[in-house]
């Protein structure tokens, strides 16, 4: 998880950022280091940046954050981030989470008066207020924090906060799990009698003809359940493994047959349990449902599985269609059961994601999308799906 430490010029951003960098055992990188020197002598001169002026250093500061949360253990930056529009340009790096030091006008003013060897003159901390645009509810990923604690404690409320949220995260992602297993045996009953409509009308053939479609004779099933997608995959021609950590699921899919099937979680890919390697092509088909294990699952976990320029297809609920009551915003949502038998129970929570941030995760996961498709019903009004077609990057 990333960390953008944020606020107005002289609210603590470089103090809190490099203790928290330190406590979390991350690199630090402040952002002031990162503007040009035309912004800085802009700033040193008296006269505030523009939106224009600083598209450029968001975008390098979206760099560092991208390359840190792709290939090393996190990193913690400073940086103002004073508007909404900048912490949305920023939100292209997946899972980052924001510390807002929020301070008042008079608490600024008396430490700009203490202040020595800093480029931006108090001149400056009029237009500061003048930018802010203060997080609204709907940013969830922002955690506020009193500016005029003490660093230690704001430090000690941050490492608090960002624990809690990653622990409730973690418990929804073992409900997931959980929920998995118990509903194992009427979940295959469903799809071998063919209950789900959306499926037998549309979604199914539209995975297959997105696989088939590529140039990938060997292919990795991730979240296979019960194998039906792995067995008519392999009626195509194609060598398929499937992979599930639900026991039962796997069970189900081994007496059937038709393809290489194997219990292993995301936790086990990590670990490099799985065998063979090199894979053309790793398909997840309504499988990515939780919010961490799915980042890291298509990060580095999955890149040691897949040949240079394999593909990745993923087919997931449309977001337009499946955001709820919630708005359409990165979040968790309740889990239900709604059009199956009484057989089903305890639904998970599963973790949202629009369109923009699919593509976001995609990125930041060294993927480029080169397809989109909406798979639709006949005579729908709307997508029952959205496919994304994306090719793996050469590590750099």
């Amino acid at each position: 998880m990333p960390v953008v430490v944020m606020g107005v010029s002289g609210s603590g951003k470089s103090s809190v950022g490099s203790a928290l960098a330190r406590a979390m055992s991350r690199d630090f990188v402040d952002g002031d280091d990162l503007h040009p020197a035309s912004n800085v002598e802009k700033m040193r001169s008296g006269h505030p940046l523009d939106d224009a002026e600083r598209a450029p250093w968001l975008g390098a500061i979206a760099a560092v954050l991208a390359d840190h949360a792709s290939h090393r253990n996190g990193i913690v930056v400073a940086c103002s981030a004073l508007k909404r529009a900048h912490r949305d340009a920023l939100r292209c790096v997946h899972g980052l989470q924001f510390v807002f030091l929020d301070a008042d006008r008079p608490l600024i003013e008396r430490r700009f008066a203490e202040r020595r060897g800093h480029f931006m003159p108090g001149s400056l901390i009029a237009s500061q207020f003048d930018a802010l645009e203060r997080p609204s509810a709907t940013e969830r990923d922002v955690l506020t924090i009193d500016a005029a604690l003490p660093v230690d404690v704001v430090v000690r409320t941050a490492l608090e906060l960002i624990d809690a949220r990653c622990s409730a995260a973690q418990s929804n992602e073992d409900w997931i799990l959980r929920s998995w297993h118990s509903n194992a045996a009427p979940w295959a009953r469903a799809i071998r009698e063919q209950r789900i409509a959306s499926r037998t009308l549309v979604t199914n053939r539209a995975i297959l003809d997105a696989v088939l479609a590529l140039p990938a004779r060997r292919v990795l099933d991730l979240g296979c359940g019960e194998g039906w997608l792995a067995r008519a995959l392999s009626a195509e021609g194609v060598a398929v493994t499937g992979v599930d950590a639900v026991v039962p699921l796997i069970a189900e899919a081994r007496r059937l047959g038709g393809a290489a099937f194997s219990v292993c979680s995301y936790a086990d890919l990590a670990e490099g349990r799985l065998e063979p390697r090199d894979f053309d092509a790793a398909v997840c088909n309504f499988s990515l449902f939780g919010e961490d294990s799915v980042e890291r699952l298509l990060g580095r976990t999955l890149r040691r599985y897949l040949a240079p320029s394999a593909h990745l297809i993923i087919q997931t609920l449309h977001p337009l269609g499946s955001c709820g009551n919630e708005g359409y915003r990165d979040g968790w949502r309740p889990g239900n059961w709604w059009g199956f038998d009484r057989d089903f129970n305890d639904p998970a929570p599963w973790y949202f994601r629009t369109l923009g941030s699919w593509l976001a995760l995609l990125r930041s996961c060294g993927y480029q999308l080169v397809d989109c498709r909406e798979p639709t019903a006949p005579d729908a009004q709307a997508p029952s799906s959205v496919i994304f077609v994306a090719r793996a990057l050469p590590a750099g």
